[in-house]
């Protein structure tokens, strides 16, 4: 692959994670202005302790198998942490 085309193809993928970031901030805004709200209105707090201790072990187990600085991390490493929560998440109902 010629170095033109390399230098395309990153800046390619550039693009694409700065659009993820720009969907996952604004994701995160949401969740603080309108879901966690709606979930401390309506989930009592045990369940809410439980939910906090599942989210800070799956974030321990992410951070102890990847990068910790988000400059860093790759998309593979954020798609590890995405199926580390999701895998803490699945026994919660």
């Amino acid at each position: 692959m010629s170095d033109a085309v390399r230098a395309a193809a990153h800046g390619h993928l550039d693009d694409r994670i700065d659009g993820l970031r720009a969907l996952v901030s604004a994701h995160c805004r949401r969740e603080e202005r309108e879901a966690f709200p709606q979930l401390r209105r309506s989930v009592p707090m045990p369940e809410r302790r439980e939910m906090g201790r599942v989210l800070r072990a799956a974030a321990e187990a992410a951070a102890d198998a990847g990068p910790r600085d988000a400059t860093t991390a790759g998309p593979r490493a954020m798609a590890q942490t995405a199926e580390r929560v999701r895998d803490a998440l699945a026994g919660w109902s």
